[in-house]
């Protein structure tokens, strides 16, 4: 498996951001649900008001139930609603070394910046929030 330095080492550092200090393995790029920890995906969901207007709607859904959501023909504008026991929503991650374990990863809003920054690869990814 590719590392963090193998990489990282050598690229530009965005505004806001810090490149990993820490060499660690980078973890599969998979996501993970902030609730059950099971893994995620998003789907794409065509939805049609049926007068002639469609569009799709993106849902997560977890990934061993993709099938995971209905359509709820509400006046004009259908929604789509996930059948989980619970909300899917993916849980915080790091964009480098791509780990979501709550103890390495914490969301930070800075005075100029939201960050999300993590101890297991010392890395920092964020952006800015306003003058």
């Amino acid at each position: 498996m590719t590392t963090t330095s193998e990489k990282f080492t050598g690229q530009r550092q965005p505004n806001y951001c810090t490149l990993p200090k820490l060499d660690v393995e980078i973890l599969p790029d998979v996501l993970i649900c902030e609730n059950c920890r099971r893994e995620i995906v998003r789907v794409s969901v065509p939805v049609d008001n049926g007068r002639g207007h469609g569009w799709g709607e993106g849902i997560w859904v977890h990934a061993d139930d993709p099938e995971g959501y209905e359509i709820f023909p509400i006046g004009t504008w259908p929604r789509v609603k996930g059948t989980s026991e619970h909300y899917v929503a993916p849980a915080t991650r790091c964009r480098y070394c791509h780990t979501s374990d709550p103890a390495e990863v914490t969301f930070v809003r800075a005075a100029y910046s939201d960050e999300t920054r993590c101890s297991r690869c010392g890395g920092v990814h964020g952006f800015g929030i306003g003058d």
